[in-house]
């Protein structure tokens, strides 16, 4: 008689490699994790949270568009130079002027602003000689323009509270496990309660919505920043959907030429942008197939600022290029925050500015080697990760690597930039939360050895401390010596964490 034997249930191999194990946003996490310490990330409670960030902010935001006066700055000269280039057809790049000064941005800047008067009926303008137009009353007759730029900044702050979830999914699949028993007592269960809540996303995603200079630079003075960086993050949010699939054959368009895209009429609007490029350009490298695929980026990029430029390039090409790409202009020294502890003649020293850019090259250098060195340990290559497919499984680049390899890269042009004004805080704000956050070590040994840890709880305040006193830096109004020492203590404290925390994993999971 025949033995019935019952089926065993399978179990699946464990991951050889849990350092890359990932998760993205819109998926459940591969395992749970009951024990103490474990971030969690859950779709439902991360869209809440960002949900509910969103309204208040909206509500703030409203409230200081209605009941805070506006500042004029620049705004009006956005106009003037954006109408003598769409409504009198000006096209020598030296002709485009306004009353604080000639257009210094590339083409995109002009046909932005030049939508924005339209849309407005150019209420606003400033003309040649007069500072302030007689019936700009400085609330109502800007309403509609404020609130344009309310919008940008809440779809700015929307987009990066996106990448932050991606980057927590990610996160979560490389945090250590508790490991031992979980806690039985009411007092050990909520110490373990508080320890998850320091260390989650939900402390950097909560600080994107504390900023009271960010609130004025966005909807109290209106500069063409709040635009630019509302492309960019745009455009990382898009490389972060493009890396997670392995691209296709160079000549297919694809995310990654999307992103490119994006990011290039980010540039348009103002050069700042161009501060990531280092850090994108070894994505490419990283996640493309072959150099093909690298070039046909690269060519969509250039092809986006040439089309911009079109009318410009084709009148007078020496004038726009000149003048939209000018890499020499000298600030003035009354309206830095980073250097006003140095005397006035050294600020405007060409030695400071070559020993800025060398200490830049050199800390590029050196991520550089610390991230190729990272890819060649995980992977086994430097160049060209994701694979084609001939020899083993083709996959994508983590949200966390992405993220971190274009902030850092921004960020270092930003802590050993030339100058820094008030409104150059857009620039990277929503950076340095998810930065610091991502700012971790690496396991040595034991059951933790290779794997991403968090930061403790303790780690978490010191990281805010860091975020308000970079804030503290830039409501300082006029910069003091003491501002501005404050302020590069604070990048120095970032800058060192980058420089000793582990790199993310690089290769999503097969």
């Amino acid at each position: 008689m025949s033995t019935l034997r019952r089926r065993q249930p399978q179990t699946p191999p464990p991951n050889p490699n849990p350092a890359v194990n990932s998760t993205a946003l819109g998926d459940a996490p591969t395992n749970t994790i009951k024990s103490p310490g474990r971030i969690i990330v859950s779709l439902g409670s991360l869209a809440i949270f960002a949900f509910t960030l969103l309204l208040l902010d909206g509500f703030l935001t409203a409230f200081i568009i209605y009941k805070v006066p506006y500042t004029e700055i620049d705004y009006g000269t956005y106009l003037s130079q954006a109408y003598a280039a769409v409504v009198r057809g000006e096209r020598d790049y030296t002709l485009v002027s306004g009353p604080s000064g000639p257009c210094v941005y590339p083409a995109g800047h002009l046909w932005l602003f030049g939508v924005i008067g339209v849309a407005t009926g150019w209420k606003g303008m400033l003309q040649d000689g007069i500072d302030e137009r007689d019936d700009n009353d400085g609330t109502t007759e800007l309403r509609a323009a404020q609130c344009g730029f309310g919008v940008a900044y809440l779809a700015t702050l929307g987009t990066a509270l996106w990448i932050y979830a991606r980057c927590a999914a990610c996160a979560a699949s490389c945090a250590p496990d508790g490991g031992g028993a979980a806690p039985t007592t009411f007092l050990a269960r909520c110490a373990a309660l508080l320890g998850d809540a320091a260390r989650s996303i939900r402390v950097p995603m909560a600080a994107l919505v504390l900023s009271r200079r960010l609130h004025s630079l966005y909807v109290l003075r209106l500069f063409n920043d709040a635009a630019a960086s509302l492309f960019f993050y745009v455009a990382v949010a898009a490389f972060v959907r493009a890396a997670r699939s392995p691209p296709g054959p160079a000549a297919r368009w694809s995310r990654w030429h999307t992103g490119c895209v994006i990011y290039s009429a980010a540039v348009s609007i103002k050069m700042n942008v161009l501060l990531s490029a280092p850090g994108l350009l070894l994505l490419f490298l990283q996640s493309q197939r072959d150099i093909y695929g690298v070039v046909s980026c690269l060519a969509t990029c250039a092809a986006v600022q040439v089309a911009v430029g079109a009318p410009f390039l084709a009148a007078h090409p020496v004038a726009y290029i000149t003048r939209a790409f000018q890499f020499s202009r000298v600030f003035e020294y009354k309206w830095t925050v980073n250097w006003k502890f140095l005397p006035e003649d050294t600020f405007v020293s060409k030695e400071l500015s070559i020993i800025l850019l060398l200490l830049l090259v050199t800390s590029l250098a050196l991520f550089a080697t610390k991230w190729t060195r990272a890819a060649k340990k995980e992977t086994g290559r430097v160049l060209f990760l994701c694979g084609d497919g001939t020899v083993g499984p083709r996959r994508g680049l983590t949200a966390c690597y992405v993220v971190q390899t274009l902030f850092t890269s921004n960020f270092l042009g930003v802590a050993f930039a030339r100058t820094l004004h008030y409104q150059f805080y857009m620039w990277y704000f929503h950076t340095i939360p998810i930065m610091l956050w991502m700012c971790r070590r690496s396991g040595t040994s034991g059951a933790a050895a290779g794997v991403w840890n968090g930061p403790t709880g303790a780690g978490t305040l010191a990281r805010l401390a860091v975020v308000a006193a970079i804030e503290v830096s830039f409501n300082i109004f006029p910069a003091t010596w003491w501002s501005s020492a404050l302020l590069q203590a604070s990048h120095l404290i970032v800058l060192g964490l980058l420089c000793i925390s582990a790199v993310p994993p690089i290769l999503e999971m097969t």
